[in-house]
This record gives C-alpha cells, structure tokens and sequence, in this order.
C-alpha cells in the first residue's frame, strides 16, 4: 500500500516586485486585439536555509506594430514564496538547493497554479483603471513545465530540477 502524501505546505508572502504601464496615444487610437501579445515567464528560487520556495511570474503585454519591433506597453511581476513542514519526509517530492531545486511535476503544478492565481489577482487590479481592454487567459502550468523542459530550462532527473533562472512561455494572444 502506497504512503499518504503528508507535506505540508504554508503560504509565507505575496508581494508585487514591479509593474510599469506605458500606453502610448498610438496604442490607444490604433488598438486591435489581435495585436496584443501576452508573454508570461517564471523563475524558482529555493531558499533551503528558510525551507521555502519561491516562484516569480512575469506577465508582460506587447502590442505588435506591422512594422517594427513590437512594444511593451504593460508589465507585472509578482512573487509567491511558499515554506514546507516536514520535507525530509518528503523528499521524493522536493528537495530544495541554493542554485537548483528539484520538484516533482504534480507539485510544481499545483504551485505554479496557486502563483498564477496570485499574479491573475495583481494583473486584475491594475488592468481594471486601463484604458483599453486587456485580459489575462487561463493558463495551464502542466503547459508551462512542457515548455521548460522543451526549452531546455529545466533539466530531467529523478525529480525535473528546475534551474535558478527565467522560464519563458510566449506568444499568446490575449482573446
């Protein structure tokens, strides 16, 4: 019989690390939908002295000119940093390194997925007193990972160890 999984899981902070907007008169007055592009990108941060974990989204929105190279015009970072209770127990799941960690796939998507509700809640606030319409897609992390590891971000190991530096999924369109 399989053992229950017991980690225990805190949520230690929520904190906006930046956000600009620069929507430009050009934007305004020639804004279309289909020339927005949404970037979105992550990055992990083990912390194995506090026992947490901390992942940084990245949401940026670009507005494609036809000619040239397209514009930043809305940018958001934001960190979830998560502290775990009984690790050692755990280590099958995660084990934490200054400048790797490893973390099993359904657990970084379960945290990846809390992180995207926190920087879904920060985009909210700051889209809501714009100009324009812009909208944050549903985005799915099990997706994310693929990318990474697709991109070479995150390498395979007995548990997918995720490199200390940004992930990038890009070119969505926001509908």
């Amino acid at each position: 019989m399989e053992k229950p999984v017991s980690l225990r899981i805190k949520i230690k902070d929520l904190k906006e690390i930046s956000y600009s907007t620069q929507i430009t008169h050009e934007i305004l007055d020639n804004f279309k939908e289909e020339n927005v592009d949404m970037r979105l990108s992550f990055m992990v941060i083990g912390t194995p002295a506090d026992v947490t974990l901390e992942l940084r989204l990245f949401l940026e929105y670009r507005y494609k000119k036809e000619l040239g190279k397209p514009k930043t015009f809305f940018s958001l970072a934001c960190s979830t940093t998560f502290g775990f209770d009984n690790l050692d127990e755990n280590s099958e799941l995660i084990t934490l390194g200054e400048n790797e960690s490893q973390i099993a796939d359904p657990l970084m998507i379960r945290l990846l997925n809390i992180s995207l509700g926190t920087l879904r809640g920060y985009a909210a606030s700051k889209m809501a007193v714009l100009p324009i319409n812009l909208i944050m897609p549903l985005v799915d992390p099990k997706k994310m990972i693929e990318t990474a590891k697709k991109a070479g971000d995150i390498k395979e190991t007995r548990l997918p160890a995720i490199k200390k530096r940004q992930v990038k999924k890009s070119n969505n369109s926001s509908n």
